[in-house]
């Protein structure tokens, strides 16, 4: 059996492995102490942890945090990953996973989901629209480094 909790600070090492696993952020295990951050998250009221476990072991992770969109004039969450363990691929812990950040996302008083996703996860891709997700018009991600 398969259930959705929030994370803890002692699942660090099991959802590293799993953005690890997602791949296309490998610089994050390089860092000193990686996923510093998650202990912020776990405590900021605007963003949930949420991971999937099957007898004790993780197996899945996603990230939803609230953010008020002037432009849009509208309170959204913003899915900031979705990892499965490969093992646990197409088994419906992705589904899972999405449903629990869909409710957590309306208890946190947003209107819509949002995600962002790699161009070359065609399969990723496939999945958020089986759910219901459709594609916004095209845009590119810029990022600025404010330290170096």
């Amino acid at each position: 059996m398969i259930r959705v909790r929030s994370a803890r600070e002692t699942d660090r090492n099991a959802i590293l492995e799993l953005i690890s696993a997602m791949g296309g952020h490998d610089d994050v295990a390089t860092h000193a102490e990686p996923l510093t951050v998650l202990k912020r998250a776990l405590a900021d009221p605007s963003t949930r942890v949420l991971v999937a476990e099957s007898d004790s072991e993780v197996v899945g992770v996603t990230q939803v945090q609230a953010r008020d969109v002037v432009v849009n004039d509208a309170r959204e969450a913003w899915l900031g990953m979705l990892s499965i363990s490969p093992a646990w691929q197409r088994r419906g812990v992705g589904r899972l996973l999405i449903d629990a950040a869909r409710a957590e996302a309306l208890q946190m008083g947003c209107e819509t989901l949002v995600l962002e996703s790699s161009d070359w996860r065609d399969g990723a891709h496939a999945f958020y629209r089986a759910l219901g997700f459709s594609e916004k018009a095209p845009a590119r991600r810029f990022i600025a480094r404010l330290r170096d």
